[in-house]
């Protein structure tokens, strides 16, 4: 797969969200708190996009919770990305070129 053919299948935040939830729970979502396999999906104003609610221990949580991804201000598209090239990568690669190519390259607040 090219990175134009990754970017048609997942072209949004939404479709990042439900990519990580199939691949972090492929057998149906759980707490990764107390793994409990009952939750519920937490709607409204207060509530971000794809929060969770455990229905035994009672903690919220996220597809990125207890994850590399976890407390991220990345967007999920980003992380897709970089995930993306470091895969396809046969030399590695450097953290200041993935920033470049996945268009995070702009200078630390204060510089």
């Amino acid at each position: 797969m090219n990175i134009d053919q990754l970017r048609k299948q997942i072209p949004d935040e939404p479709t990042c969200c439900r990519f990580f939830e199939k691949l972090i729970w492929p057998n149906g979502r759980f707490c990764p708190h107390c793994g409990f396999e009952k939750s519920y999906h937490l709607l409204g104003q207060a509530a971000r996009s794809g929060l969770y609610e455990c229905a035994s221990c009672k903690s919220q949580f996220t597809v990125t919770s207890r994850t590399l991804m976890h407390r991220t201000k990345l967007p999920l598209g980003k992380w897709v990305l970089a995930l993306y090239y470091m895969i396809n990568s046969s030399k590695g690669v450097s953290s200041v070129f993935l920033a470049r190519l996945i268009g995070f390259d702009r200078a630390p607040p204060g510089k």
